[in-house]
């Protein structure tokens, strides 16, 4: 199996593993879209800014705990939005990750 390199396989493998593992999780998108032509072209965001890419509850003790992980390829840089909610999620007694393949 060829090692993970853009972000949607290395997404991907880790869907798999969070399965593997039944860990709760789902996949979070966030973004815009339009749709219509003309005059009643709209256009419309969904998700909140800065939300990782895969939530997950982690189990700890009988405890749920929000797990963000936000998947970047090799030298992908998180967005100020990005930064934000992840101190959001830490000062709530949440954990954030960046996951990314590096070869070493």
């Amino acid at each position: 199996m060829p090692l993970p390199q853009r972000e949607r396989d290395i997404q991907k493998a880790i869907l798999h593993w969070l399965k593997l593992k039944r860990i709760f999780h789902f996949r979070a998108n966030t973004g815009a879209t339009s749709f219509g032509t003309g005059p009643k072209r709209r256009f419309v965001r969904f998700g909140e800014p800065g939300v990782p890419d895969i939530i997950a509850i982690r189990e700890s003790a009988g405890i749920g705990q929000f797990v963000g992980v936000e998947v970047k390829g090799h030298d992908g840089a998180l967005s100020l939005a990005q930064q934000n909610f992840s101190c959001r999620v830490l000062d709530a007694g949440g954990a954030y990750l960046v996951a990314r393949w590096k070869m070493s």
